[in-house]
């Protein structure tokens, strides 16, 4: 498990949502949600080191391995439990965190399965599923 990684980012497309993290020379594709697309532009270029916390996920099904990146530990505790909801994979999960994952949390909470059905290929049903599973816990 890659857990974090502590070095300096040296490229993002915001096309592919993917960024390059250089740590002592070995080079790490992350994706980068959209919520934190403007995060990971500002370290662009930018010669200190940051921590970025990461979560790595590889299986049979799909064998390249995916790391995703998160600015905040908490952003990958939410993620870790999202991903957990049945037919919510951390593929689909990149791509449906579109707002920060606090106001994700507090629809959840509140039961908003409107405002959670908004969020990209989240439907009427798993946003139900998703509150169903989730709430209480986050």
């Amino acid at each position: 498990m890659i857990a974090a990684l502590q070095g300096r980012v040296t490229h993002f497309d915001p096309e592919g949502a993917t960024a390059w993290v250089d740590v002592q020379g070995v080079w790490y594709e992350v994706r980068v949600p959209a919520f934190a697309t403007d995060w990971m532009q500002s370290l662009v270029g930018v010669d200190l080191e940051t921590v970025i916390y990461t979560y790595y996920h590889v299986s049979e099904r799909v064998p390249s391995p995916l790391l995703v990146a998160f600015q905040h530990r908490a952003e990958r505790d939410f993620f870790r439990k999202f991903i957990e909801v049945p037919d919510v994979g951390p593929t689909k999960a990149v791509r449906a965190l579109t707002r920060p994952v606090s106001e994700i949390a507090r629809w959840i909470e509140a039961g908003d399965v409107k405002s959670i059905r908004l969020l990209p290929g989240i439907g009427e049903r798993l946003s139900q599923t998703i509150v169903a599973r989730l709430s209480g816990k986050l």
